[in-house]
């Protein structure tokens, strides 16, 4: 025998080991077909189900599966999704069915604005029923890829890719044929036929539901299996549905459309579906209280802690992680009290040493504080970002969005914990920084308390340093104590009255009414001791009050330097004209060059130029005077008004 002779005859028997021939296939996937004559196929086509005049195709297949270009047609017959079709010769058993047109979208509870199309496959010498749903039509290209690519029979071929449907959405039933399946069955799996043309499609318009559930046929047609992600996104809307009570709507809908129908438990497998993909399993009284996450990664809710609560999973409350969700088994693990353990498997769940183990929040393992115990209850302790409070076994911070109504309890905190145990009497006005925090206490009235802003840099305001000024700058843990303040900033910023802290302007000369706020302001900057309490300044006032060194007599009036839109004036005691303070003047007293309208000079009278006066309302009083021509004369006659209750003094 040749070499050339032998090689021919080693390869022609390896082919025929794997292949019939190896000469190219050109035998058919199916090893015998049966024609069908005159045979009525009728049935149901439902997404929901398709509106009366919607048409259904049989597209004749031949021995290769392929379309002929023979088809046969009927419409739809009622609003029911029912059809019959009169198929009068076909050469094979195996054909194609297409339903298309509109139909009832019980999300919604409309029919659907445009057209879709679902396909089944089907031996029609098997049946003379054949239903054309969603799960022929995500299961038509895998029936199709096994007989073909595969060599299965086409009723093991349509067991296997029903099966494998079942099973990517948790369905439990027999597997045999989806074209057996009604939405208006009284078994399961119309449940749960119900539950997935729902969640198929979701909230989608239906160019983008036929769009889905063709990408979702293509995908299963080689492997049967589904993307994960695919699935998660579904489960996700399932969830959401049940978190708003959605389902209840979809089903009054179903009732307005059918109010006939018996409509099948499809909210229980809807329910079902996310609690497997979730991988929370069922819920039942055995389970009741148990925790756990949601572990698939590809959903927006991935490790989203639920409970069972028979016969539902829900998301667990705070309280309820608390309380039930442990991921660790603490018997072995040794403590003391307030001592704290973050585990180890799940990061987010915190224990602590009270007595025994028990559940913590987050912020006990996290804070640096240890655990908030009900020996540290209303204790304030400095965290890693914020002072904390503890309250009801749970730190607060200050920010927290729980604070609301805690400032008394930040308060009443001071008298019960440690930071001032063991203090003794001290000097009137004396400050100290706490045991335990940095927060500082003042002496006052005979007991320690929380001081405030100013007097935590300056200490109290006695009656030693009346009338003297001090720099305070905000402390850590000091601000809270006076929060009210912070709306003195608002108020008087929406005034127009912030000229007063303003370079002169060009134009002319502007003063206002008021000088501080009427609550107090606690910020960092100047502080006033005046009749025991700290009031802040601006520098206008700090500038006031340093010329309580230069020498003055009664009606001395002068600019500003830092301030030079401010008038000065020197008004003498009523008694002793020796003595006097300086005082802001109205803008005529530094104007006209009259000097100050004291108590002294009241009614007094002066020429001086003549000055063109704009003033806002009684309410919002302000006070602007254009600029002087050096030259003008000086022929008009003012008098000094003391007495006016509004503006006090001026020239008039």
């Amino acid at each position: 025998m040749s070499l050339n002779l032998f090689k021919k005859s080693i390869f022609s028997f390896f082919c025929s080991l794997f292949f019939a021939s190896c000469g190219g296939d050109s035998s058919s996937p199916i090893e015998s077909s049966e024609k069908i004559e005159n045979k009525s196929i009728s049935g149901v086509a439902q997404l929901g189900p398709f509106e009366k005049g919607a048409t259904v195709a049989i597209y004749e297949l031949d021995e290769n599966l392929e379309q002929t270009g023979r088809n046969y047609q009927a419409e739809i017959e009622n609003d029911w999704g029912e059809y019959s079709v009169q198929v009068k010769n076909l050469k094979t058993q195996h054909a194609l069915l297409k339903a298309d047109g509109y139909y009832y979208s019980y999300i919604t509870g409309k029919k659907a604005k445009e057209r879709i199309s679902l396909y089944a496959f089907s031996d029609l010498s098997e049946r003379n029923n054949t239903n054309i749903n969603l799960f022929s039509h995500l299961i038509h290209k895998r029936v199709q890829y096994l007989i073909t690519h595969k060599n299965e029979s086409f009723a093991k071929a349509e067991e296997q890719a029903t099966s494998e449907i079942f099973k990517i959405f948790g369905i439990k039933g027999d597997a045999s044929s989806a074209n057996d399946i009604d939405l208006f069955g009284e078994d399961d799996l119309s449940a749960a036929l119900f539950a997935i043309s729902i969640m198929l499609q979701g909230d989608l318009s239906p160019a983008d539901i036929e769009k889905r559930l063709d990408d979702f046929a293509r995908d299963l047609e080689q492997d049967g299996v589904l993307d994960s992600s695919k699935t998660a996104t579904i489960a996700d809307w399932a969830y959401l549905q049940y978190i708003y009570s959605k389902n209840g709507t979809i089903r009054s809908n179903i009732e307005k459309l059918h109010p006939t129908a018996s409509i099948p438990a499809f909210e229980t497998e809807m329910d079902n579906f996310w609690w497997q993909n979730y991988s929370l399993g069922s819920c039942t009284d055995k389970r009741k209280n148990k925790i756990l996450k949601n572990s698939n990664s590809e959903s927006e809710y991935h490790e989203k802690l639920f409970i069972c609560r028979p016969s539902f999973w829900r998301p667990a409350s705070e309280e309820e992680i608390r309380k039930y969700y442990w991921p660790d088994d603490m018997k072995s693990i040794k403590g003391k009290e307030g001592d704290v353990y973050q585990s180890k498997i799940d990061s987010t769940a915190c224990y602590v040493y009270e007595g025994k183990w028990r559940k913590g929040y987050l912020e006990d393992c996290t804070l640096g504080l240890q655990g908030c115990t009900k020996e540290r209850q209303f204790e304030i302790s400095k965290g890693s970002d914020d002072w904390y409070i503890c309250d009801d076994q749970k730190w607060v911070g200050w920010h927290s969005e729980e604070i609301n109504g805690y400032d008394d309890k930040w308060k009443i905190s001071i008298t019960n914990e440690k930071d001032t145990a063991g203090w003794k009497s001290a000097k009137q006005g004396s400050i100290r920084k706490g045991n335990k925090s940095d927060i500082i206490y003042i002496f006052d009235n005979n007991a320690w308390r929380l001081a405030t802003i100013p007097e935590a840099t300056l200490g109290g305001c006695t009656a030693e340093i009346q009338d003297s000024i001090g720099y305070a700058e905000i402390m850590n843990g000091q601000y809270f104590l006076d929060s009210i303040a912070t709306r003195c900033i608002s108020w008087q910023r929406s005034y127009p009255w912030d000229h007063c802290l303003e370079e002169v302007p060009s134009n002319g000369y502007y003063s206002c009414a008021r000088e501080e706020c009427s609550t107090p302001f606690y910020q960092n900057g100047y502080y006033h001791c005046d009749n025991g309490k700290w009031h802040w300044v601006n520098e206008c006032f700090v500038e006031m009050k340093k010329l309580s060194t230069k020498k003055a007599k009664d009606g001395d009036s002068q600019w500003g330097k830092k301030c030079p839109s401010k008038c000065y004036v020197f008004e003498s005691d009523s008694t002793d004209s020796s003595l006097g303070s300086w005082r802001f003047g109205d803008l005529t007293e530094c104007v006209l060059d009259l000097g100050g309208c004291t108590k002294k000079r009241q009614n007094e009278t002066g020429l001086g130029p003549h000055i063109e006066i704009t003033s806002g309302g009684n309410d919002n009083y302000w006070k602007y005077i254009k600029p002087l021509d050096k030259d003008a004369p000086r022929n008009e006659q003012y008098f000094c008004v003391y007495d006016d209750t509004k503006h006090p003094h001026e020239w008039r």
